[in-house]
Order: structure tokens, then sequence, then C-alpha cells
């Protein structure tokens, strides 16, 4: 996969036409980039970013040997501008990782595991199975397709195996880390999973499936972190996989979702 340090570019320019496409069409200005670099908390992140700059190679070899394969697209570096930790962008066949290395709060081990979730996706993404059902080649099918074809199974199978996936690369990573959660929301969602076992089945078995809903906190109950269907996904798919004759991880990034059983 190829790697690019936009990062110490926009970093040393403070000018946002030297920055990948992708972060230019977010609309941020240069006036947005000098603030949030100045910024207080961005510079006290700033140790974190460079420490990453430093394993971001070794740490991609780490996923793509998982894996078995150099990943396709490009993973940039980015200013996190307070709010992009990571992105995986799908087009036209290619992928392009955004990655905020500044993110407030984010540890090495927090990158760590970032990375390796969002090139989970990429991986699965480029596996010909998963998308075949659209009929027709991967670098045919738009970005808008791409997402009109991400349905609430889909979704919770890829955010699933890409949170196993962190954990399965960086097993020396603790849990709460992978589910980019603080000890306490981690330990929220281990003591409350029938609640959010309810929740999720609740939402599937619904007329119109929102899993998407569950980005927001609180949802499930008084206290309940966000993005709890990562949690119940990667549960779920671990669980299938391990009473599953035959199957691992690197084999279930490759099917459809609707392949993939919960149990």
């Amino acid at each position: 996969m190829l790697i690019i340090d936009s990062y110490t570019v926009l970093k040393e320019t403070k000018s946002v036409k030297c920055a990948h496409p992708v972060f230019q069409a977010w609309g941020y200005t240069d006036q947005d980039l000098m603030e949030w670099i100045e910024h207080p908390t961005n510079l006290a992140r700033a140790s974190i970013a460079s420490n990453y700059l430093k394993e971001v190679y070794r740490i991609v070899d780490k996923i793509e040997a998982h894996f078995g394969m150099s990943l396709p697209g490009e993973l940039v570096l980015i200013p996190s501008m307070g709010e992009i930790d990571g992105f995986a962008r799908y087009d036209h066949g290619h992928h392009c990782v955004m990655l905020g290395i500044d993110f407030p709060d984010a540890s090495l081990d927090y990158l760590c595991a970032l990375t390796a979730h969002e090139l989970s996706h990429v991986y699965r993404d480029h596996s010909p199975k998963v998308w075949e059902f659209l009929g027709k080649p991967l670098k045919q099918v738009s970005r808008q397709e791409y997402l009109d074809a991400g349905t609430a199974q889909e979704h919770l199978v890829s955010e699933g195996l890409a949170t196993l996936n962190s954990q399965a690369v960086f097993p020396e990573v603790a849990l709460h880390e992978h589910h980019y959660y603080s000890v306490d929301e981690m330990q929220w969602c281990l003591a409350n999973e029938s609640k959010i076992d309810q929740a999720l089945k609740r939402c599937l078995n619904s007329k119109d499936p929102d899993p998407w809903t569950f980005y927001r906190s609180g949802l499930i109950a008084p206290g309940s972190p966000a993005h709890a269907h990562y949690f119940w996904a990667a549960r779920k798919i671990q669980h299938w996989i391990k009473n599953t004759p035959g199957m691992n991880l690197i084999l279930a990034h490759q099917l459809p979702a609707d392949e993939i059983k919960w149990s």
C-alpha cells in the first residue's frame, strides 16, 4: 500500500493547496489548517503523530503480512483537524484511507488499532466475492453505488470484521483501544452485553433496519457508549467463526455479508 505523508507537508506549508484531493474536497481553508496546527491540543499530540510516522511502515508491513498480500490503494496521513480519525473511501476500485494522526486523545496503540481496522475495509472491499452481486467489475463501481450497496448487514459485517482484525494483528493493544473507548466505556459494554444484543436484534428485525443510529451514545441505555454495534458485531462474528468448521478471520473477510450468519 502506498503511504503518503500529507501530515508533514501540511504542517510545514499550512496550505490546503498542498493537500491530497480528498482532504481538499472537505472544504478546509488555510486559516482552518493553521488554527488546528497551532491549537494547544495539536501541539500536545505532536509527539504521538511523530512516533506514528516513525512506525507506520512497520505497522502497515505487519498488517499486510497478516493478510498475505500488499494492499491496494493509499494510506494518507493527515492532520485530524480535531475530528477525523480514520476514514476509508472507496471509489471505482480504489481505496484512499485518510488517517488523522494527531487525533485528540489518540495514543500510538490507538493509531495501530485504527490502521488495522481501516485496512481491513481495504482488504474486504477488494475481495471479489464481497461485491459480486453488483454484477460488474470493481473498477466500474462508483462511490455512490458502493454506498448504496452498504446494507445494514454489510455495515455490521464490515465493522465487526475490522474490529476483530485489529485485535488479531495487535493483540498486545488493550481491548478498549480496539473499540475506541475509554476503559469505563469498554467495561459498560462487557457488563451490558445482553442489553446491546436486545437493542441490535430489535433494530435488525425492524421494517427499516438502521444500525448507523448506534453511532450515538446513550441509545441503548443511559450511559451506553457510541458505536456499540462494533462491539456487538465483532462478538457475533467471532462466535460464528469459532463454530464454523474450516472458517477463519481471513476467509470471513472474503465472504459476502449474507454468508456470515449471526447466531
